[in-house]
């Protein structure tokens, strides 16, 4: 089921606190690179949830921080 898709993947990401902590921002910060879409991002809310539950990727993380470091290298 997809229930049971989201929560094996669910493991496996990562939530938007663990990213701020990791890029040490605030977690606005990161909802910011979501809502912009530098940031891919997965919304695991359950069905009739209001608000977003973002979890992002490691792989996609590792590309985000890859990225902006050789914007500030230039």
């Amino acid at each position: 089921t997809l229930e049971e898709v989201v929560k094996y993947m669910s493991d496996k990401l990562l939530m938007v606190d663990e990213v701020a902590a990791r890029m040490r921002v605030n977690r606005r910060t990161v909802q910011s690179w979501i809502e912009s879409k530098q940031l891919p991002a997965i919304d695991v809310r359950p069905n009739g949830a209001e608000r977003a539950m973002w979890r992002i990727k490691p792989d996609d993380l590792l590309q985000f921080a890859q990225d902006r470091r050789s914007c500030a290298a230039e």
